[in-house]
């Protein structure tokens, strides 16, 4: 009968995590741990024996790493290898708060009781413009986009836009949803053709052009696709209605 204590003695000392611990931490699947092995993006496992493999547990952060760039940045893996092994997430952080920085969102801001004394409107229209996400909650001052957005408002209820016209403020809402959508598509791209491909200095003048441009391009693009929509309903409003549609619609039911 083979000793017990020989065999355990005869087995290699553990040295790292188990695929299944590895899974089990980091929640995705075996095949995808192979692939990002395959990939070159998780380092190679340790194989003592070839039924045996033995993950460095710097993999579970690696992980984290990548999940959160696919997730957050739309990044596609051949890009997050290049960035994770360029510097990672820190010199992306490094390049959005300059980013942040260059569009001075942090130090132009006005308190909120001024904003409001400027552009009257009442506590319910605030609240109703923080639950629809047009403005922050929190009481924080607001940021000059956030002052805009105030003016806006204010301008449209000035101008009879509101309540008394069965316009609600909660009907804005769509404008943060649609914005967001376009803005994943922005980040997707965006990162996909730059990130990890230019140095941080020509990805930040890079991104606020792309900024600046397609802030523009939208108003354009709105004001364009107005018009066209009204020339379309003006040319269907013009167009004649045959005698015999007429007759069709004036005709009274039968009894």
């Amino acid at each position: 009968m083979k000793n017990p204590a020989k065999s355990l003695q005869e087995q290699p000392p553990r040295r790292g995590l188990t695929i299944r611990q590895l899974v089990a931490r980091t929640g995705v699947t075996a095949p995808t741990v192979h692939h990002y092995v395959a990939l070159g993006i998780l380092p190679e496992p340790e194989r003592p024996h070839r039924r045996m493999a033995y993950y460095d547990p710097a993999c579970v952060e690696r992980i984290a790493q990548i999940k959160t760039l696919q997730t957050e940045r739309f990044l596609p893996l051949g890009v997050i290898k290049k960035l994770l092994d360029d510097g990672g997430s820190e010199r992306l952080r490094e390049t959005d708060l300059r980013l942040l920085h260059g569009m001075d969102v942090a130090d132009r801001r006005e308190p909120r009781e001024e904003v409001i004394r400027r552009y009257p409107l009442s506590d319910a229209v605030v609240k109703a413009l923080v639950r629809q996400g047009l403005l922050s909650a929190g009481g924080k001052p607001f940021t000059v986009d956030e002052v805009a957005i105030v003016g806006a408002v204010h301008a449209m209820r000035q101008e009879g836009l509101d309540g008394r016209m069965g316009f609600s403020v909660d009907q804005l809402g769509f404008y943060p949803r649609i914005l967001a959508k376009l803005i994943d598509l922005e980040f997707a791209t965006f990162n996909e053709k730059v990130l990890g491909r230019v140095a941080p200095d020509e990805q930040v003048r890079l991104a606020t052009a792309s900024i600046d441009a397609s802030s523009k391009l939208l108003t354009a693009l709105h004001y364009r696709m107005v018009r066209e929509r009204l020339g379309e309903l003006s040319r269907a409003s013009a167009r004649p209605v045959s005698a015999r549609s007429t007759r069709r619609r004036l005709r009274r039911p039968r009894a």
